[in-house]
């Protein structure tokens, strides 16, 4: 069976962000695990480069830009859906959504998390139902404990 995993922009390019992540070597690893496991990757946009550029304060549900920068979300997001559905209709798994502790947008965990929160739902009224994950952003973190859990 075809799989594919959906994983947060930054995890693939780390470069996104103005700081290099803590945890870049288990980003490396995580990826190492996924493609020898045969799985497909579909890598999410990143909000907060295209909204805001690499300089920037994080928007949070509370924050009085969080309608926009939501509806913006929504936005990138719709080419995503669309080949989320695809795969979903023929057949493909959707393994997991991987997102980034502590990211006001891209946490899977964190409520408040923007982006990761309109993903889920867009696929919610799709019917589609998938497990997420956050990336630790602990650089002590068990890898082979958290390697095993991604996939």
């Amino acid at each position: 069976m075809k799989k594919v995993i959906i994983l947060s922009h930054c995890i693939l390019n780390p470069y996104c962000e103005l700081d290099e992540p803590s945890a870049l070597s288990l980003y490396q690893q995580a990826i190492r695990t996924i493609v020898n496991k045969g799985i497909g990757i579909l890598q999410l946009p990143c909000p907060e480069l295209c909204y805001q550029g690499l300089e920037r304060a994080s928007i949070t549900g509370k924050d009085s830009r969080a309608a926009d920068y939501r509806a913006y979300c929504r936005e990138i997001l719709s080419p995503t859906i669309k080949n989320i559905v695809e795969y979903h209709k023929n057949g493909v798994e959707l393994v997991k959504i991987v997102g980034i502790d502590t990211s006001p947008s891209c946490s899977t965990e964190d409520p408040s998390s923007i982006m990761i929160k309109e993903l889920v739902q867009m696929m919610e009224e799709k019917g589609i139902f998938v497990s997420t994950i956050d990336m630790p952003q602990d650089p002590d973190v068990n890898k082979e404990d958290f390697l095993k859990r991604i996939i």
